[in-house]
């Protein structure tokens, strides 16, 4: 039974969005991408004045909250995702990332 070329493009068009699919989940799995990453997140982590502030909603120009954590003292990774902007799906990971970036 041969397949038509439009039924052969869908095809591959869904083994595309699989691969997609499973590959997000494998590196979520694995700790390399968070599910926040994935999902909107309702949380964003960024600097302001110097300090790591919490902005919620994500697209506010004002911060929520502004903690006592010096972005100076960070490692240098955590101060690039921070000025990328770190985002979590709920508040439990968003107080997780602020007991990780202060400890």
């Amino acid at each position: 039974m041969k397949l038509k070329w439009k039924a052969k493009i869908v095809l591959c068009g869904m083994l595309v969005v699989f691969a997609g699919l499973s590959l997000v989940t494998v590196l979520c799995d694995l700790g390399v991408m968070s599910v926040s990453a994935v999902e909107e997140p309702s949380y964003v982590l960024r600097e302001r004045d110097g300090f790591v502030s919490v902005f919620y909603p994500p697209e506010d120009r004002e911060p929520a909250m502004i903690t006592d954590i010096r972005v100076a003292d960070l490692p240098a990774g955590d101060r690039w995702e921070l000025a990328q902007g770190i985002g979590a799906a709920d508040y439990d990971e968003m107080i997780a990332l602020l007991e990780g970036l202060s400890s």
